[in-house]
């Protein structure tokens, strides 16, 4: 099996994981969120405007026009990766796929805070 295939069958297998809410990677330009139900997002983090950690188990990342609630537990975690910008992707999952001491979300809200012009 070539490399570029092996990488691309990781690449896909991680993708892939379901019990995976929270993929962290050095140098990500966006930050995916994809709610177990509902539409996927993508927002740049160059146009990244801040975070707010409630507890650990309520999370606020906002962006110009829009604002992400993510709820769960043990999110604290993933506070020094956002700080970073190293958060690639957020999953909401149902209670099924919890692993004891990972970030679980719960769910996940987008919220349009302003229109674009």
């Amino acid at each position: 099996m070539s490399s570029l295939h092996e990488s691309v069958s990781r690449r896909r297998a991680a993708e892939s994981a379901p019990s995976v809410c929270v993929t962290i990677e050095s140098g990500t330009p966006t930050l995916l969120v994809v709610p177990w139900e509902g539409p996927s997002w993508l927002f740049p983090w160059a146009h990244f405007g801040g975070a707010r950690l409630e507890r650990a188990d309520t999370l606020e990342i906002s962006f110009p026009n829009h604002r992400i609630t993510v709820t769960g537990e043990n999110l604290a975690a993933l506070w020094g990766d956002l700080a970073a910008l190293r958060v690639a992707a957020l999953r909401s999952l149902p209670g099924g796929y919890r692993a004891a001491a990972e970030p679980y979300i719960a769910a996940l809200t987008v919220e349009t805070v302003r229109e674009s012009p």
